[in-house]
Formats: C-alpha cells, sequence, structure tokens
C-alpha cells in the first residue's frame, strides 16, 4: 500500500483538483496541495484522520453517503461543500482496490463548482427571462400576422435543437479543464453561445469577444483558415480538426486545437454549426523544446565523439614528441656501451642516459596530470585545484586569486573529475575569450553544499543573451557543463554585463558517497 500511496503522491502533484485517498476507516491517507486552497486547512492536520470535521452535518451526510457506497463498489460524484470556506466542490469517488481485487480505499478528486453554480443561476435566470419575452413576443406575432405561424412552428423546432445542443455542451463544459472552450454560431456567422473558458484562453470577456469578433479576427494570422473551414461545415461538410494561431488578449501568439461539426434539423438542413477549441500552445512550445534539445544532444554526441579522437591524437603525439624520442636517444646511448670495438667514454654515456631518462619521466608525470592528475583522487578536489590553477599562471603569465574553505572530505570520484574538468575549461575560456588581467577562484563548502565561482575582470558579455548551444566552441562548453550540472543535480549560473566582467557559479549538493579524508 506505501508503494501505491507514493505512485498516487508523484500523480497528485500534476492534477490541478483536489485529489485524495482515504482508507476503509474512513481515515485519510493522502492529500494534495490544492486542499490547502479549497478547504482552509493544511493537509498534515487531517492526514490519518477522519476527514467530518470538515463539513457541517447536512454536507457530511453527502459526504458520509458518498463515502460508504464506494466502500460497497459503486463509482459516484456528489456536491458537497467546505465549512470553514464556503467552496462548493464536486467530489468524484471510485473504489480503491488491491491486486486481489479487494477494496481497500478510495480514490477521489473534488473540483471547485462554486463560481459555475453561481454562473448557471445566472444563465438559468437570463434564460428564464428571455422564455417570457420570446412567449410574449410570440403572441404578439401570432395575433399580428397568423401567415407567420409556419416560420414561428420552425423557429421553434430549431430553437428546440439549439437548446438541446447548449445543454449537451453545459455537461461537457463542467468537465473540462480550463485549456478547452465550446462555442456555437448560427448560418449568419453570428456566435449564439461561448463558454466561460473563453476568458481564461484568450483574455477576452464573452462580451468582449462577441462585440469585436470582426474586428478582432481580422487581425488575427488564422483569420483565412477560420472562415474556410466554417463556410465548408455550413455547407454540411464534416472536417478533421485544424491548428489555428491566434492572439491573445496581451498580444502573444496561442496556437489552438479545433474541432467544428455542422449542426442539422429534422429534414438534413443545416442550422448551426458547434465547435470546440484547445489551447496546445504549452504543448507545443514543450515540443519544440524537446525536438531542439533532442537536436543539440545529437550534435553533443557528435562532438564528444570527435573531442575524444583529438584527445587520443594529442595524447598520441605527446607521447611521440615529448616521452617516445627520448626513450630512443636513450637506447643509442646505452648501445654505444655495448661495442667493444669503440673507445666510449662509459661515465659520459650514462650520465647522459640518465639526463635524458629524467626527462622522460618529468614528461610523462606531466603528462600523466594532464589527463587525470593524481592530486584529484590521493589528496582531493581542492589541492587539484590549486595545482591547476599554478599551472595556468605559469603558462599564461595572469595573476591568479584562489579562496577556499575546503573541510577535507573528498567527494565522490565522478563529481570530483567533472568538477574539476569543468574549472579546468571554464579557466582555459577566461584566459582565451575573457582579455582579462585578474581572476579570483572560490571553492566554499557547507553542510551539505559545495559552491564554485570563477570571476574575473574581463571584457564581459550580455548574459541575458548567452545560448547554450554546440554551435560555437565556447557554446560547446557552457552547454556541456550545463548538461553534466543538471545530470549531477546542480545549478549552473552566469552573472555578466559588457565592460563588467564575469562571474560563472557551479552549486552542487555533496553526495553521500563523499568520502573522509
Amino acid at each position: 500500500m506505501e508503494d501505491d500511496l507514493e505512485k498516487y503522491r508523484l500523480l497528485f502533484d500534476n492534477i490541478s483538483d483536489l485529489a485524495y485517498i482515504c482508507d476503509t476507516e474512513g481515515k485519510v491517507l493522502l492529500l494534495n496541495r490544492v486542499f490547502e486552497e479549497l478547504s482552509g486547512h493544511k493537509p498534515e492536520q487531517f492526514i490519518g484522520k477522519s476527514f467530518a470535521p470538515l463539513f457541517d452535518e447536512e454536507n457530511l451526510k453527502k459526504a458520509m453517503d458518498l463515502y460508504t457506497r464506494t466502500l460497497k463498489g459503486e463509482s459516484l460524484k456528489r456536491e458537497v461543500r467546505f465549512k470553514d470556506t464556503g467552496v462548493l466542490c464536486e467530489y468524484k469517488n471510485i473504489p480503491l482496490r488491491n491486486k486481489k481485487g479487494e477494496i481497500v480505499g478510495v480514490l477521489g478528486t473534488a473540483r471547485d463548482i462554486t463560481e459555475r453554480k453561481r454562473l448557471e443561476n445566472d444563465r438559468q435566470n437570463t434564460n428564464k427571462y428571455l422564455e417570457q419575452q420570446v412567449a410574449r413576443r410570440t403572441k404578439e406575432w401570432a395575433r399580428a400576422n397568423e401567415a407567420l405561424q409556419i416560420k414561428i412552428v420552425q423557429h421553434t423546432k430549431a430553437e428546440e435543437i439549439l437548446r438541446e445542443s447548449k445543454e449537451k455542451y453545459s455537461r461537457l463544459v463542467e468537465n473540462l479543464q480550463d485549456n478547452y472552450f465550446f462555442y456555437t454560431h448560427n448560418t449568419e456567422g453570428v456566435f449564439t453561445y461561448l463558454s466561460p473558458a473563453i476568458t481564461s484562453i484568450l483574455g477576452y470577456t464573452t462580451e468582449e469577444f462577441l462585440t469585436h469578433y470582426s474586428e478582432y479576427m481580422t487581425d488575427n494570422p488564422g483569420n483565412e483558415k477560420a472562415l474556410k473551414h466554417t463556410d465548408l461545415s455550413l455547407k454540411g461538410i464534416k472536417q478533421p480538426p485544424y491548428e489555428l494561431e491566434i492572439y491573445h488578449k496581451d498580444g502573444s501568439q496561442h496556437t489552438l486545437k479545433v474541432q467544428e461539426v455542422p449542426v442539422f434539423d429534422r429534414n438534413h438542413k443545416v442550422i448551426a454549426v458547434e465547435g470546440i477549441a484547445e489551447d496546445i500552445t504549452d504543448r507545443k512550445h514543450v515540443e519544440k523544446k524537446s525536438l531542439m534539445y533532442q537536436i543539440q544532444l545529437k550534435h553533443l554526441s557528435s562532438t564528444l565523439s570527435l573531442t575524444e579522437e583529438r584527445e587520443r591524437r594529442h595524447i598520441s603525439e605527446d607521447l611521440h614528441d615529448r616521452i617516445g624520442q627520448s626513450l630512443t636517444v636513450i637506447k643509442m646511448k646505452l648501445e654505444e656501451l655495448k661495442d667493444s670495438q669503440v673507445d666510449t667514454d662509459r661515465d659520459r654515456v650514462l650520465d647522459e642516459a640518465g639526463e635524458l631518462l629524467n626527462i622522460a619521466i618529468q614528461e610523462t608525470r606531466t603528462l600523466t596530470f594532464e589527463i587525470s592528475p593524481p592530486l584529484l583522487y590521493e589528496l582531493g578536489f581542492e589541492p587539484a585545484v590549486e595545482w591547476l590553477i599554478e599551472q595556468f599562471m605559469e603558462r599564461h603569465n595572469i595573476p591568479i586569486e584562489y579562496e577556499g574553505n575546503g573541510d577535507g572530505r573528498m567527494l565522490d570520484d565522478d563529481v570530483s573529475f567533472f568538477l574539476f574538468k569543468s574549472v579546468r575549461e571554464l579557466l582555459f575560456n577566461t584566459v582565451k575569450h575573457a582579455g582579462a588581467d585578474r581572476i579570483k577562484v572560490s571553492i566554499q563548502r557547507d553542510k551539505d553544499r559545495i559552491r564554485i565561482s570563477i570571476k574575473d575582470n574581463g571584457v564581459g558579455f550580455d548574459s541575458s543573451k548567452v545560448q547554450y548551444s554546440i554551435e560555437n566552441l565556447s557554446g560547446f562548453g557552457l552547454f556541456s557543463i550545463r548538461e553534466r550540472m543538471e545530470h549531477f543535480g546542480g545549478d549552473f549560473n552566469i552573472e555578466s554585463k559588457p565592460d563588467q566582467g564575469t562571474r560563472i557559479t557551479l552549486t552542487l549538493k555533496q553526495q553521500r558517497g563523499d568520502r573522509g579524508a
């Protein structure tokens, strides 16, 4: 059951409605974050306790009836009001069963319908008034001209069909999320119904949209497409859904997925068009971002392979030029000693061979440090960084200040190696691109976090426009570091302005596997 609760807890975090689980004794096992907003109580106040104090006597009877019948295997819904906030919710319960099919609790959701109920009451009152007006006018028309009776009958039948459609859509609207809205319009293109969700999607109230519809659609990029589909619907042609680009009231562009169907009377004549529009703007953005991210990762994989090959070639060249040549000369020197026919100064040859051997040993150590410094694994991350800073100052003749409060803990090998490579990459970028004459490297640790900061006084740049991509060398480096930081659960932050230098900060939680010195 604990595993099931954890599964539902992850699911509940992504639900916009109140979601809950109760056991067979009426105790609350799980609540999501929406509970506090609707009930006025924190979830932890009711975990392991009865839900009874949340309702007055009348609403508690409804809640208990819903709960009891669900435990008998029924899937039900009821409208129940919270006592302390007055929020009216529509509860939907289903039995929660174990792997054997036994009922072990109740799984339910609750949606706030307070505002919807108020709108329904307002709409009912308005419809009642309109119906009274229609009845009065109908009598006036009947007395004025009996010849119009046939048209009145036809009109009444059409109104009945449209009223049935409105009722059907009203029921559907109650169970839809805020990113959908319904609409209907007559054969002249005039809207006869718009669901309230249009306000949350496009920013316009129903009245604003109806009043300014013509000029509003004229300025929208999808106007021609919308008119074309509507024209086909009015001709009785059913069409597949289509995407429509349209502007929000604030000027931002939204993408709607629209499905329209013609409405026929009993004589199969089109009398209206009904439609549903879904706001898929966020989905389109996510799809676009996901596609770009996949492209970047493919390029990253290719670039990493090329980089690995260049590193192999570089190491091979170093072994040949810096170590191989020295070993070849040593071999030649030692072979001189084997030739008994030649008068050889053995001490001189041995001295020269020893000197060359010392050079080869030193080159081997240098190359080893460049590939993976033993200091990193023997003494820890901070000493390795201090050695790296000394190498940079010696090679590039630039002052680098170091500040740290290392507490002696050894980082996990993978983390330590990644952070060391990142510092080396960032220092190289700074020396190459920043034009700085002063650099400061700071490593600070607290209880569960390590923070690395590299600051320079160079040319800087507009950090708000920085692009993490692989289209250039520096961009690839930043992209690679950022991706690895996210993999380890850390943060990568850049602060920079033109002519004001740059500060790059890497923050990472110290892993459980960190080792004592």
